[in-house]
């Protein structure tokens, strides 16, 4: 985990943009200045969410009376664009942060443009420096909500977790804590505190988030969306073409969201428990269904927001499956026999009321 930054904890309602990359804040401008930062969402304490950016500016002062433009830019989208119109006065300024635009490792860039005098056999203009304050900060706000994405559980293990293992595990530990290295350090901030808890020797609910390595039981643990001992598993498209079949596959890891009554975690599982061999990163980020090999990440999605994808097994399909993919033509059909129904019920009723000769 060398290099990464550590969680910005002495300060639980903001993160100052000196903890990403900020620097001075100086900048010298002649058409524009642009200030790049980075948010890891593992810098996020526990129990908190980024909720907007606070944005202190001394833009310096115009030569003319063309006014600056500010933008703000999240992710590459475009939050705000301002007007400053009155010289070089600080500008402080609010921007709410979306749900749903965030992930692990979130761009932020603040732009400021001025229009320079110049050119046409005039002076060229003089730069003037800029300054973004040590003012400027993300904004955190109380989040109670269980991790509905990869990237929220940092947050969750801002204080510790805990490592699920088998016995078996501990008796070759090498593969067993490589594995569970890598995926702290997508998910953990730095230092955080990582315990030890070998499972099928007692009931008890891990206390704290927790990651279980394949194998490892987790006492308590809700229902998962990828079961691999529930027969053929395979991800499919709306279509009923297949994306991705891992029945069976060896040398492929699924990592899923958990919870163990009410703590979160994160399973991981194989085909037959082993641990296989994976890359250095995992990049574990967006959604709560991922699959990864030694290649790397093959797919991650979200089986409640998503409705691209889904995930079929083989002896659960059956009628569902069969529903869901005839259901227009099913559809269709009781709607021609309620219509047939109705013209049959109006055609007796126009027979019983015809006149008798």
């Amino acid at each position: 985990m060398a290099g990464r930054l550590p969680a910005a904890r002495q300060d639980d309602d903001g993160i100052a943009f000196a903890a990403l990359g900020l620097g001075e804040g100086v900048q010298e401008l002649v058409d524009r200045a642009e200030w790049p930062l980075r948010l890891d969402y593992t810098q996020v304490p526990a129990g908190r969410r980024p909720a907007a950016l606070e944005i202190e500016l001394a833009p310096g002062s115009t030569i003319g009376d063309r006014p600056q433009l500010l933008h703000v830019f999240v992710n590459n989208t475009l939050l705000r664009s301002v007007t400053l119109p009155d010289g070089g006065a600080v500008r402080r300024l609010t921007v709410p942060l979306p749900d749903g635009l965030l992930g692990r490792s979130n761009a932020i860039r603040i732009l400021l443009q001025r229009q320079p005098g110049g050119g046409d056999c005039r002076e060229a203009p003089l730069a003037s420096p800029a300054q973004l304050l040590p003012g400027s900060r993300v904004t955190l706000a109380p989040d109670e909500a269980v991790p509905s994405d990869f990237f929220a559980l940092g947050p969750a293990m801002a204080d510790g977790a805990t490592l699920l293992v088998t016995r078996a595990q501990l008796k070759e530990p090498v593969s067993a804590l490589t594995l569970a290295a890598r995926v702290a350090a997508d998910l953990m901030p730095a230092g955080a505190p990582l315990a030890v808890m070998v499972t099928g020797e007692g009931e008890a609910r891990p206390a704290s988030p927790f990651i279980a390595l394949p194998g490892a039981v987790v006492p308590g643990l809700s229902d998962l969306p990828v079961r691999l001992d529930g027969g053929a598993v395979s991800v499919q498209d709306r279509g009923g073409d297949t994306v991705l079949d891992i029945t069976g596959a060896r040398g492929l890891i699924t990592a899923q969201l958990a919870r163990a009554g009410t703590v979160p975690g994160l399973s991981l599982s194989t085909a037959d428990g082993s641990i296989p061999a994976l890359p250095e990163r995992l990049a574990l980020d967006r959604g709560n269904v991922a699959f990864a090999d030694q290649t790397g990440l093959l797919m991650a999605f979200d089986t409640v927001r998503d409705r691209a994808v889904r995930i079929v097994v083989a002896d659960e399909a059956g009628w569902a499956d069969w529903l869901d993919r005839f259901r227009i033509v099913l559809v269709l059909g009781a709607w021609i026999l309620v219509t047939l129904g109705a013209v049959g019920a109006l055609r007796r009723w126009y027979r019983s009321r015809a006149p008798k000769v």
